[in-house]
């Protein structure tokens, strides 16, 4: 899952399911359904108000399952902008426990010592 910022001023969210093998973007869950049982792609609900063609205005991205880790386990990246660059915060979070980690090396070491 992606979240993009749209809209005149860029002032609305929107929120897209992302097939990562195939780089198809769905804008809701029951086209997620439609495109997993039908093979059916409807039309982007978005009216041309978000930009899908650039990674510019990726506000975060979601994974679930990430690999490395046990399933459950949830991935965020949360983009922000500096003067100089677009910078990356990760976290991981325990889907048993809620806890949420940094990095992959502090989330391994909680699976590790508990």
């Amino acid at each position: 899952m992606e979240v993009r910022a749209g809209g005149e001023n860029m002032e609305k969210m929107y929120k897209f399911y992302v097939d990562s093998q195939t780089g198809v973007r769905l804008a809701s869950k029951e086209d997620v359904l439609l495109y997993v049982n039908d093979k059916k792609i409807s039309e982007c609900g978005t009216k041309g108000q978000c930009d899908t063609s650039s990674k510019d205005n990726i506000l975060a991205k979601v994974e679930l399952n990430p690999s490395g880790l046990p399933d459950g386990w949830v991935k965020e990246e949360v983009f922000r902008k500096t003067k100089k660059r677009v910078k990356r915060d990760q976290n991981y979070t325990d889907p048993t426990s809620g806890h949420t980690f940094r990095s992959m090396k502090s989330a391994l070491s909680y699976l590790e010592t508990g």
